[in-house]
């Protein structure tokens, strides 16, 4: 069973003088999902990636990352893992690939196997064709693939998404998270991300908890993160590539495609009459609108007594 866990924690409780940043946190990630932490910026989610990279010792409790002790074997969670945190850390006036040649070298990657897995990976996250671009010239969406990029360069076997939309435009965001998904599931690893976006982890997570200044109140399953991501526009089958034109053209969050109903999604408190013109005029056949049940604040003041304080 404990083979099953990627991470696990019981009790961990961080404190900073006074303040606790975690407060008596258990939860488990299984291996092979994405797991969120959701909740607002101090809500504890960076503090609890930090714990679990080593760069934090608890202040109670215990975690345990891939079975190790991140106080005792942080080395070596970080050898096994791939993370991206709120600053990319990208050498800015080296090329995407010389970005990429430079963390091979530092992870101790085989020669032979530097070109081919960058190459593949440059294709995995769109820049094939700006891999000779320096990365202080791409855009904060671009940069935010670079650095995905880096984080899977070793094969990680656990990935930690720190906030990896944050700051950027909605179409920015909704290719990012598309990359994420497509790179979850030919890489197969595990991903712990943290996000304030409900419409995000509703497209990328399989289970996911609620963090209220630093305690964990709810863990929410992927029926309520649906309810909770946004409002749904349901079109008429569309072409993939038309519809993504018109999603970053309406600007959509998110873009969910069936055999029957192409979906496009939206922030719970977008004004929907330009973006009904602007899918009608593009020529898509609305069939159906869906407005969430809870948005995430009103998820919050649903499973906390006295609300957000």
């Amino acid at each position: 069973m404990q083979d099953e866990i990627a991470i696990q924690a019981q009790g961990l409780t961080v404190r900073f003088g006074d303040l606790a940043a975690l407060r008596d946190v258990s939860l488990e990630a299984r291996r092979a999902s994405v797991f969120g932490l959701l909740g607002p910026n101090g809500a504890g989610k960076s503090t609890f990636v930090r714990v679990c990279l080593g760069l934090l010792p608890p202040s109670e409790g215990r975690v345990r990352v891939l079975g190790l002790d991140p106080v005792r074997n942080a080395r070596e969670i970080r050898r096994r893992a791939g993370f991206v945190l709120e600053h990319p850390g990208l050498y800015e006036n080296l090329s995407c690939r010389s970005n990429l040649e430079f963390f091979a070298r530092v992870y101790r990657l085989p020669a032979r196997e530097v070109g081919p897995r960058i190459d593949a990976l440059l294709a995995a996250v769109g820049l094939a064709d700006r891999a000779g671009d320096p990365a202080g010239a791409l855009s904060r969406g671009l940069k935010q693939r670079l650095t995905l990029a880096r984080a899977l360069l070793h094969r990680p076997e656990l990935i930690f998404l720190d906030e990896p939309t944050s700051g950027l435009d909605p179409a920015a965001a909704w290719e990012i998270r598309g990359v994420i998904a497509r790179l979850v599931a030919e890489e197969r690893v595990t991903v712990l991300i943290t996000t304030h976006n409900m419409a995000e982890a509703e497209r990328l997570c399989d289970e996911a908890a609620i963090l209220r200044r630093g305690e964990v109140v709810k863990r929410i399953d992927p029926d309520e993160l649906r309810q909770a991501a946004g409002i749904r526009v349901r079109c008429g089958p569309l072409d993939r590539g038309h519809a993504e034109g018109m999603a970053r053209a309406a600007g959509a969050v998110d873009l969910v495609f069936s055999a029957t109903v192409t979906e496009f999604v939206f922030e719970p408190d977008r004004d929907l009459e330009p973006v009904m013109r602007s899918l009608q005029d593009s020529g898509a056949e609305v069939v159906e609108v869906v407005r969430p049940g809870l948005g995430l604040e009103q998820l919050y003041l649903s499973v906390t007594e006295g609300g957000l304080g």
